[in-house]
């Protein structure tokens, strides 16, 4: 009997577990019908290019497209949507965190800009690799976050490296600053003078005796 209700609380959970998946997924989905129904302003200075035909032209594996501005100008307006790219995704770890959920993230994104909109592609393995991490930051609140500060930077710098691009240390704008270590109260490592020994050497006996 303590089997069975086991099996049927355990199916349960199973149940509400891909109930809360299909739920996210469907209202995800239903965004970006929204959004392709309703599009918003495209920016135009990419001109045709977008998704992952404009990481090929980024990177230099394609010049497929057309856009009238030159590639060096382009690249310039294409590093801040790689990192507000990498942000979100981020951010969508740790709120699948709060939820209970784990889904990959697509690598294809709208990003918002001042002038409109533009479709980013990313690779999916650093891209999965800065989702488990915005997972980790939500679930484990003693998580070390120099560690976590680490493999973070090093997730993006993959991807800054295949588009040749300085890196930028995404875990500045991501995880809170590390607190100052504690300034010393004692200076151990100094060499007390004459005057400092006077002070904390005890009575002479001798001169006790004598009072």
């Amino acid at each position: 009997m303590n089997t069975f209700l086991l099996l049927a609380l355990l199916a349960c959970m199973v149940g509400i577990v891909i109930m809360c998946i299909y739920l996210i997924d469907s209202i995800r989905t239903i965004e970006k019908r929204a959004m392709m129904a309703n599009p918003v302003r495209r920016d135009e200075r990419f001109g045709t290019l977008e998704g992952e035909k404009l990481w090929e032209v980024m990177t230099g594996v394609s010049h497929a497209g057309t856009s009238g501005l030159p590639i060096e100008t382009l690249r310039s307006l294409f590093e801040p949507i790689v990192q507000r790219h990498m942000e979100e995704v981020f951010n969508e770890g740790m709120l699948d965190s709060k939820l209970g959920v784990r889904m990959m993230p697509h690598p294809t994104r709208p990003i918002k800009t001042s002038e409109g909109q533009v479709m980013s592609w990313l690779p999916p393995e650093p891209l999965g690799i800065i989702y488990a991490l915005g997972i980790k930051r939500s679930s484990d609140p003693n998580a070390n976050l120099t560690d976590l500060a680490t493999e973070l930077d090093a997730a993006a710098e993959k991807i800054y490296t295949l588009l040749s691009m300085r890196p930028f240390p995404l875990s500045k704008s991501l995880l809170p600053a590390p607190a100052p270590a504690p300034e010393a109260l004692f200076d151990y490592t100094a060499t007390p003078d004459a005057t400092q020994l006077a002070e904390i050497a005890p009575p002479n006996q001798h001169n006790q005796g004598q009072a």
